[in-house]
């Protein structure tokens, strides 16, 4: 139970910033999506992708349903890791090689063995909300804890796509095996 602690207090903080650098439309309360958009931002500080990836960006692609609508928007630009964050709506799965992190949408839930088929080999750090996720492959998902947002994460599956998951960021998390 104390990850979830910290993994609430995690959250806490990050909410806490999105009300100071005006994500957050109302006094006190940020929506859910803006809550995951933020964690996706934040994760990308916490992980190692392989040396020869792109040495310039990092590519957020979002494929299916977005729940984000313009979101974003504010990250749009910024540096992580010293590399430029920039974001793309996906048509199709095809299109997903030159992404460093896929958000995949509830929406495509029913097309996960043909998505994980194509990424297999590649360094794309998975991202969903889509319950069971990582037991189906992907690497990260939101999942919902005593009314709060909480994340799991599958390290395994990160490291055989040659991804690296910080332990700070794993000690928030549910462990997936």
């Amino acid at each position: 139970m104390e990850g979830w602690k910290k993994s609430v207090f995690f959250i806490f903080i990050i909410v806490i910033s999105l009300c100071a650098s005006k994500i957050c439309f109302s006094q006190f309360a940020a929506s859910e999506d803006q809550i995951k958009a933020t964690l996706i931002y934040k994760f990308m500080s916490y992980i190692e992708w392989p040396s020869d990836s792109d040495p310039d960006s990092l590519s957020l692609c979002i494929l299916g349903d977005n729940p984000f609508n313009g979101i974003f928007d504010t990250f749009i630009g910024k540096t992580v890791q010293n590399k430029k964050f920039n974001v793309q709506k996906l048509a199709d799965i095809y299109d997903a090689s030159q992404c460093n992190i896929l958000f995949i949408s509830s929406s495509e839930k029913e097309h996960l063995p043909l998505i994980f088929d194509y990424i297999k080999d590649k360094p794309i750090l998975t991202i969903s909300e889509v319950e069971e996720f990582c037991r189906f492959g992907g690497m990260i998902n939101f999942i919902h804890k005593d009314g709060t947002i909480g994340f799991e994460i599958a390290p395994d599956t990160a490291n055989k796509a040659g991804i690296k998951i910080s332990s700070h960021l794993l000690r928030l998390a549910k462990i997936i095996k």
